[in-house]
């Protein structure tokens, strides 16, 4: 028995089970980029720093939407599912690791101070100052549960993208795209990369050069939005590879229910939910991270650096 994409259910299957994921990735790729269309001028130094700051954010958002939003249009163009399933599970995955070369890129061609005399705070600064550890926890907790749901689905497979339930007289029900070892090894690699990357580009944006003639705090201002940006990306992203891979699961094993109280019902309609609250939780966890404004603690001027003729 197939539940997507055969000739029982369609091409429509896959519109239903794919328009929240489009929907959030427009939204929260809006969110993303929102507070970066407010002017901002501190100063000659200043406004280019947060000129490019808001290119860079701009690009990544862009890259994100399209990238998100393009794994839909990837399942109808190539029929993955059921030939090259292994290249829409890892779509997610590379969409975001542009995005993150792109912030990159934006960090190691940060514009260097032209001033013959500049000023500039050079205290040590760590990931914490950037405020955005709830999306660096949340998305270790969206890839640790992607591993052991990858993990649960591998050990009860019947193939490798197949789940099996043994019916009366020796016969057998059959139900895929079912998440077991053809995904898992590709969704593992995806998810570990895409987090140790995020990891990585938020040192690029503490290692950062100080921006001159502006206060500690303005420039740790500028920084946290940069963090958020990336931060809020991984998040989703990996809360998206997370419902997904629940929700395929999911309506496998529910389609061999056979009754509301059947144990494969109850088990495959749980899995749904997780992938709703999951795909819910993310978007509200992006959305607090660019309403919310921390106010910024008085900290007290760190050591100055003066250069001359630099």
């Amino acid at each position: 028995m197939l539940i997507y994409g055969g000739p029982e259910q369609g091409p429509w299957a896959f519109v239903v089970a794919s328009s929240p994921f489009v929907a959030a990735a427009i939204v929260t790729t809006w969110l993303l980029v929102r507070d970066w269309t407010r002017p901002v001028h501190r100063g000659q130094a200043g406004a280019r720093a947060a000129r490019h700051a808001r290119l860079t954010s701009l690009a990544v958002g862009t890259l994100l939407a399209a990238g998100l939003s393009g794994v839909v249009g990837a399942v109808f163009v190539a029929d993955v599912l059921f030939g090259r399933g292994r290249v829409l599970v890892v779509l997610p995955s590379l969409c975001v690791a542009v995005a993150l070369a792109a912030q990159a890129a934006g960090e190691l061609t940060w514009p260097r101070p032209a001033e013959s005399c500049r000023e500039a705070d050079v205290s040590r600064r760590t990931v914490a100052d950037l405020e955005v550890d709830g999306l660096r926890v949340a998305t270790w907790w969206w890839s640790g549960l992607t591993l052991v749901t990858l993990l649960l689905c591998v050990g009860v497979q019947h193939g490798p993208r197949t789940i099996a339930r043994d019916l009366p007289g020796g016969l057998q029900d059959y139900a895929q795209p079912f998440p077991g070892s053809y995904y898992a090894v590709p969704l593992t690699l995806g998810v570990l990369g895409v987090a140790a990357a995020g990891e990585l580009v938020l040192r690029l944006i503490v290692w950062r050069p100080a921006v001159s003639g502006v206060t500690r705090e303005w420039d740790l201002s500028l920084r946290r939005r940069s963090a958020r940006t990336v931060a809020g990306g991984v998040m989703l992203t990996s809360g998206l590879v997370l419902a997904a891979t629940c929700l395929i699961a999911g309506l496998s094993v529910r389609v061999l229910g056979q009754g509301l109280t059947d144990p494969y019902t109850v088990v495959g309609i749980g899995l749904i939910v997780m992938a709703a609250t999951v795909l819910v939780t993310s978007v509200v966890l992006l959305v607090r991270s660019r309403i919310a404004r921390p106010a910024v603690a008085a900290v007290a001027v760190g050591s100055v650096l003066r250069t001359a003729g630099r």
